[in-house]
């Protein structure tokens, strides 16, 4: 779902 793509968006986000 968007939910999942947007948390996976944060997550990379995250890590740079």
């Amino acid at each position: 779902p968007e939910a999942v793509a947007k948390h996976m968006v944060a997550v990379s986000t995250n890590l740079e």
